[in-house]
């Protein structure tokens, strides 16, 4: 996942296409990951998540700030998140693209508290989100 370059977004990626790009089998990739998010968790708390020290009695503040300052430290990682969104096709009206950053981060902050506290992964996504389900 992490050398391979799929040029989609993750929603619209396939377990099928990821085992493709990694040469792998879908059997194998279901031997070590329940599916996609689970592969994708792993690969943020193996690249990502590792880096950062998260003592017991931090509160989500803490959290955000060490995250925070990770991400300011590994900006290449951000800058090609957004060159692949960009290269997608960024076409949303301001007033969408606020609304979308808005869920974005809501929905990227509860995922990152879960994952630095080794919560269980909710059903808090952006299709949620976006669809005002939650």
């Amino acid at each position: 996942m992490m050398t391979g370059s799929l040029p989609t977004f993750f929603s619209k990626i396939s377990v099928e296409s990821i085992c493709d790009s990694a040469h792998i089998s879908k059997r194998t990739f279901y031997r070590y990951f329940p599916d996609k998010y689970a592969l994708l968790n792993e690969t943020f708390r193996y690249c990502f998540f590792s880096r950062i020290e998260i003592a017991d009695d931090d509160l989500i503040w803490d959290i955000f700030g060490k995250v925070c300052a990770q991400v300011y430290n590994d900006i290449n990682m951000l800058l090609t998140l957004l060159e692949e969104w960009i290269r997608d096709g960024f076409t949303m009206p301001p007033d969408e693209f606020y609304e979308y950053i808005r869920g974005a981060f809501s929905v990227y902050g509860k995922w990152v508290y879960e994952v630095a506290t080794d919560r269980p992964r909710s059903e808090f996504t952006m299709e949620k989100y976006l669809d005002k389900e939650w």
